[in-house]
């Protein structure tokens, strides 16, 4: 089975280069730009899996030709705003948006990432979203892959990590 994975962001909060920096390294990635401009986390996996929803969503539906009605799954590592911006899930309701098919988006994450999100939004199953929320350590089924919910602790933030296998056993 292959897959094709994409990283459309890899840049930390502020994007590279930063956007109010002046320093040097900054100042020559602006003018080099190509691959040294980088921005906010996220991963794709295929056409129907995502692990973050940064500010760049947009940016990168465009720049990747992806498809976002495509999306599935939906994996959110912790609930600062680079890695959440719940407003774009606001887009998927008419008159923004106009599917093909009704999805459901499944968005998984630990209960503060729930919480952000329905504290935004509200009622979320009118926009065909179905919200899941992970303990640590915790295995789920995604169509077609196991994800397991990591916990990763530093000074300021709890975060998840996830491990992504295909339910096949080889």
């Amino acid at each position: 089975m292959w897959m094709r994975i994409l990283f459309a962001g890899t840049g930390a909060a502020e994007g590279w280069p930063g956007i109010f920096c002046e320093c040097d390294a900054c100042a020559r990635a602006r003018m080099i730009g190509g691959k040294n401009l980088r921005s906010r986390c996220s991963v794709h996996f295929d056409n129907e899996y995502k692990v973050d929803l940064p500010p760049d969503t947009y940016l990168h539906i465009l720049k990747y030709n992806l498809n976002f009605a495509d999306i599935k799954h939906l994996f959110i590592t912790h609930d600062h705003y680079d890695h959440l911006h719940s407003d774009d899930l606001l887009m998927r309701r008419e008159p923004f948006a106009h599917m093909s098919e009704k999805n459901d988006i499944h968005i998984y994450g630990s209960r503060d990432v729930i919480g952000s999100i329905t504290d935004r939004l509200g009622e979320t199953s009118k926009m065909g979203l179905t919200l899941h929320t992970l303990k640590p350590f915790e295995t789920v089924n995604a169509g077609e892959f196991r994800v397991k919910a990591l916990l990763a602790d530093t000074i300021r933030i709890r975060f998840a990590s996830y491990i992504f296998s295909t339910r096949e056993v080889r």
